[in-house]
């Protein structure tokens, strides 16, 4: 590998092999380039590797983005209406989310109660 250096950085080669002359080819600069190649090829892996671990962050991202675009409310049930997991229907005062596919009438399965049906306003003044 041959490098085109300005005098100035020849100069400083020349300063640098004339205190530390190692008996490698090449001097200083071989040694430094080495161990930059190294530290490049580390960092590379170590990109790489935070670069894998975006990647399924990302996926299972967007995996929830999916899932939360289903939890919604669906007002109050409807008989014959197809029901999905993450939906929200209120019921005979109560709350209840769809937990699979369903188009039963909750309590039954694939609902479960979120806030139980009250007492008419019994307690309200």
């Amino acid at each position: 590998m041959t490098f085109d250096l300005s005098a100035q950085e020849r100069e400083v080669r020349r300063s640098l092999e004339s205190r530390t002359a190692p008996a490698t080819e090449g001097g200083v600069w071989k040694i430094v380039l080495q161990a930059l190649g190294r530290v490049v090829a580390s960092v590379t892996r170590r990109f790489e590797a935070l670069e894998k671990r975006f990647e399924a962050h990302e996926a299972k991202y967007a995996a929830l983005e999916a899932k939360a675009a289903e939890w919604k409310h669906c007002g109050t049930f409807e008989a014959g209406h197809e029901y999905r997991g993450g939906n929200f229907i209120t019921d005979r005062g109560g709350l209840w989310i769809c937990m699979k596919p369903t188009s039963s009438r909750p309590p039954g399965n694939g609902w479960r109660l979120a806030a139980k049906a009250g007492r008419d306003g019994r307690d309200a003044r």
